[in-house]
């Protein structure tokens, strides 16, 4: 059976251990989500039924944080929208995670804000690896774990902070560089 057409189907035809199950009985359960996940499912029409479990029990953990319906439907969007490739699921998977770790540190309105903020950086951070991705997520997460209250600040200037290629903007690399080689005058040495 297709990944659309299991959407489609009563959760009782598709397997039941799947968490791809489990998810499909949790949309049908409330209002808005059939859509956005069949639209998801869609989307990624091709990819394997691994990949799809994978994919399909990070949503879980996700709902299983009280993130809401509507982080919900911000990560189906944000699958919706990201273009099928080899282990774009897992990369989807990896940021559900984040974001269901962000919602238990800092609650479901900074995830939302988080989940808003990924799909308007979708552009930004598709890239054939998951550093840039994964980066954003460790960030959001140890905000979230130090600073609660400016997860979803930070969020809403994603774009602004986050350069092309997923680095954050006015970063020149990592590791202690000289400030002569950064084009600025080294200081005097110490006398």
């Amino acid at each position: 059976m297709s990944l659309a057409a299991e959407a489609r189907a009563p959760a009782a035809t598709v397997e039941g251990s799947r968490p791809l199950a489990r998810l499909h009985t949790l949309v049908r359960q409330r209002d808005g989500l059939a859509g956005p996940f069949g639209a998801a499912l869609g989307r990624h029409e091709a990819a394997g039924h691994e990949e799809i479990d994978l994919w399909a029990a990070a949503a879980l953990e996700l709902a299983n944080v009280n993130a809401g319906p509507y982080a919900l439907v911000a990560f189906f969007r944000l699958t919706a929208t990201t273009v099928p490739a080899p282990q774009a699921l897992s990369r989807l998977a990896a940021a559900a995670r984040g974001a269901a770790d962000v919602c238990r540190k800092a609650g479901a309105a900074a995830v939302r804000a988080c989940l808003d903020a990924r799909i308007d950086l979708a552009p930004r951070l598709a890239v054939p690896s998951t550093g840039p991705e994964a980066a954003w997520w460790r960030g959001l997460v140890r905000l979230a774990t130090e600073a609660p209250g400016c997860v979803a600040v930070l969020a809403a200037v994603g774009g602004r902070v986050v350069g092309g290629g997923g680095r954050a903007a006015g970063v020149g690399g990592v590791g202690g560089r000289p400030a002569a080689r950064r084009g600025r005058p080294a200081p005097p040495p110490a006398v």
